[in-house]
């Protein structure tokens, strides 16, 4: 701790050092003018360029520049930012942010939850997508929107309403003055020029344009110089001018700004600038900061609000928030799983209570799986995010441990039993089955609001003394289920995924990234170690991070609010022979094939690959009349074997490979074994493989398969196929050596 304390003096001491001197720059400007400029800078010209991937740090630039300007609103009113002032405000502004965040390691442990989630704090902003925070708050506070009036001066509703009507004022009116920016910076690009070549009578302007290198950099001088001077006029806005119908009336502005505004009245020391994300300027007039972050404010403060009024909170509020949570979920879950084998509110012996009933929130049976889900829509508090430890626990608590232990005991119910009986409350429905038909069950805790990427680190949250064992449910929010089940995968996929997500909570390396990239990982390497691209092999190293994976998600969104005319194609990353197999597997849609199915999915991409291609040439093969080609591959957990036949019928095809998949399990010595029969050389509209089966149990020694092996060679032709050599054709089909394709060292 000390040695890391060390390092990071001279950056924190450098970064109050920048703060003094932007704050000396800010006593010579006109700091409601220079806040206009750095946001058109920062929140729309950087959006322009595409640069998604990197606005989140601007959002931070963006606050700590309104904590030091809003104290000197009004002071060198009309004053013009010049280029050099806001180059200079940026980068010390970079400075500032660099020191904030790592003074973190200053009261804590580098290594603590809470010390990451403060030093995360600083930067990330938006915990949805705006379109999914809006849809929340219509939906559950809007319902209460007369309440709310009544109390506050202004409903849900409506504040939405002028938030985004405030938002599309700012990119409106920099889209409309744009080119006027672009025409001044060529007009000074072509002045670079002219003078440059023929010289300039003007000893002045002939200095002035002995700072450019070329003529790029005075091009973008004359744009920003256009653009520092006139967006101090057209982005601020009366909230009462906005053109919203029926217009905002004054008692609406007001209350605006009072629940999450900022003025240089209402600023004092230590104020915590992320809770205003409204700046008022001393005209009135209003600017605001980034949409996604405004909005999760505005649901925190008429969460308070709400809460100030015990009877109604408790009561109505809470009952709908709960519910609608409920619905949602389950809505989104019919996306991807069949409408029967969903239920809604379930009731069930409560096996720690004698004669007492429990209820189960929603659960998932596909075929032999199982989800418990428990639904939690308690808050989770700025606090927590800033890494407060005491509220933190309590959150986690509330929105995921109890969920957890709620689903537990559902567990607890059906290991209790040989054949449990839930009941959907309000149709009746009977959900029943013996514990015997089922492979898998995951508990699993869906939260109404993010959890500051919480749910992908539980293991974390061992320091806070919560879930006993370290024993952790797959824990996830609406909003990212919702953009998950966006995408074209299958059951099978979601489920590998919760197996994929839940296993890195318990290995030795560290994995870290927020849902959406995990899952954007997933579907790139299914999140398995061997497929990692260019991981070098035995390399020692303890930390995984995933960034980045999630810019199809930021494209998704855009090409669904029709900034873009293509959407991106989000599916599993597998050559077409792969997916195949897949395919076939669902079409069939039986508990088998959905084992069988699950099974692939947790092989390595060389091996698979490797079954795939052995599948396709053995079905294209022609066999000798009465033999049976054989083949098989396995890892330490799986045997995969398949046989093939020209001449046989089906019955002695299913014969045969039950007892191939059955010697191979035996042969190999493992649990899990995936059997596959094809009719071979018969094309056309047939099958892929005619048969598939799977089947699990412990080795144990058996005196008849023994025999069997002994005298196998007898029996069948056997034939293995070598493992695909480096400078071999990829089975992916791409025409590349699989050195160069899907083969990582």
């Amino acid at each position: 701790m000390d040695d890391k304390k060390n390092l990071l003096l001279p950056i924190i001491l450098g970064s109050k050092e920048s703060e003094k001197e932007l704050i000396g720059l800010l006593n010579k400007v006109d700091c409601e003018s220079m806040l206009s400029v750095m946001m058109a800078n920062l929140l729309i010209t950087t959006a322009e360029q595409g640069a998604e991937s990197e606005m989140g740090s601007n959002f931070a630039l963006i606050e700590i520049l309104a904590e030091l300007c809003i104290p000197n609103f009004g002071k060198n009113l009309g004053a013009i930012v010049t280029p050099w002032e806001s180059g200079l405000c940026h980068d010390l502004l970079q400075k500032c942010l660099t020191g904030r965040m790592f003074s973190k390691f200053d009261k804590s442990s580098p290594n603590s939850l809470a010390s990451s989630l403060h030093m995360r704090s600083e930067v990330v902003r938006g915990s949805a997508y705006p379109e999914q925070t809006r849809n929340k708050i219509l939906q559950i506070q809007g319902r209460f929107d007369n309440w709310f009036d009544d109390n506050i001066g202004i409903s849900p509703t409506r504040a939405i309403d002028i938030i985004y009507c405030l938002n599309e004022h700012l990119e409106n009116n920099f889209n409309k003055n744009k080119e006027r920016f672009r025409e001044a910076g060529k007009e000074c690009g072509n002045k670079f020029i002219s003078i440059t070549a023929f010289g300039s009578d003007d000893i002045d302007e002939k200095e002035f344009f002995t700072h450019f290198k070329d003529k790029e950099s005075a091009t973008m001088f004359g744009y920003i110089a256009q653009m520092n001077g006139e967006i101090p006029q057209i982005f601020p806005f009366e909230i009462q001018e906005l053109s919203i119908n029926p217009p905002a009336s004054k008692r609406e502005s007001d209350a605006l700004k009072k629940l999450i505004g900022i003025s240089k009245e209402t600023y004092k020391e230590n104020i915590d600038i992320q809770r205003h994300p409204l700046y008022i300027l001393d005209s009135g007039k209003v600017l605001i900061s980034n949409i996604s972050h405004c909005l999760d404010v505005l649901w925190d403060k008429y969460e308070s609000v709400a809460k100030s009024t015990k009877p109604f909170f408790d009561g109505k509020y809470q009952r709908h928030k709960s519910k609608w949570l409920e619905k949602e979920g389950v809505l989104l879950l019919e996306k991807i799983f069949p409408r029967d084998s969903i239920f809604h509110t379930l009731d069930y012996p409560d096996p720690d209570k004698a004669s007492g009933n429990a209820e189960l929130d929603i659960a998932v049976k596909w075929g032999p799986f199982l989800l418990l889900i428990e639904a939690k829509a308690s808050q989770f508090q700025f606090e927590s995010t800033r890494g407060n430890v005491g509220s933190l626990k309590c959150d986690i608590k509330r929105n995921i441990e109890d969920a957890y232990k709620q689903s537990m005991r559902a567990l607890r119910y059906i290991e209790s039993t040989e054949e449990a009986i839930f009941t959907e409350r309000n149709s009746g429905r009977i959900l029943s089955f013996k514990k015997t038909q089922i492979n898998l069950i995951y508990p699993i805790s869906l939260s109404l609001h993010h959890l500051a990427d919480i749910a992908t680190e539980l293991h974390k949250t061992r320091e806070l003394n919560l879930f006993d064992n370290n024993s952790y449910p797959f824990s996830i929010c609406l909003a990212d289920l919702e953009m998950i089940l966006k995408t074209s995968i299958t059951p099978d996929i979601l489920l590998h995924y919760i197996k994929k997500r839940l296993e890195i909570l318990s290995v030795e390396e560290d994995w870290s990234g927020d849902e959406l990239d995990l899952f954007g990982a997933y579907l790139g390497f299914r999140l398995n170690m061997n497929n990692i691209p260019n991981l070098p092999k035995n390399s020692d190293f303890t930390h995984l991070s995933f960034s980045g994976y999630s810019e199809d998600f930021n494209r998704l969104m855009k090409h669904e609010r029709g900034e873009t005319s293509e959407s991106p194609q989000m599916n599993l990353s597998l050559p077409d022979e792969v997916l195949l197999i897949f395919d076939q597997l669902r079409k069939w849609d039986d508990d088998e094939a959905r084992y069988i199915a699950f099974a692939l999915l947790d092989l390595d991409d060389d091996l698979l690959f490797t079954i795939a291609k052995a599948i396709n040439e053995l079905k294209k093969s022609t066999i000798e009349k009465d033999v049976f080609r054989v083949c098989s591959f396995s890892n330490d957990e799986v045997v995969v074997s398949i046989s093939g036949s020209s001449s046989a019928t089906l019955p002695e095809l299913i014969n045969r490979t039950s007892l191939r998949s059955s010697i191979e399990k035996y042969r190999k010595r493992l649990k899990k074994s995936i059997g596959f029969g094809i009719i071979c050389h018969n094309q056309g509209s047939s099958p892929l493989f005619d048969v598939a089966q799977y089947s699990e149990f412990e080795w144990f020694p058996n005196s008849e398969f023994d025999k069997l092996l002994k005298k196998e060679p007898n029996m069948v032709r056997l034939v293995t196929p070598n493992k695909i050599g480096r400078n071999d054709p990829c089975p992916c089909g791409s025409g590349k050596k699989y050195k160069k394709c899907h083969f990582y060292e």
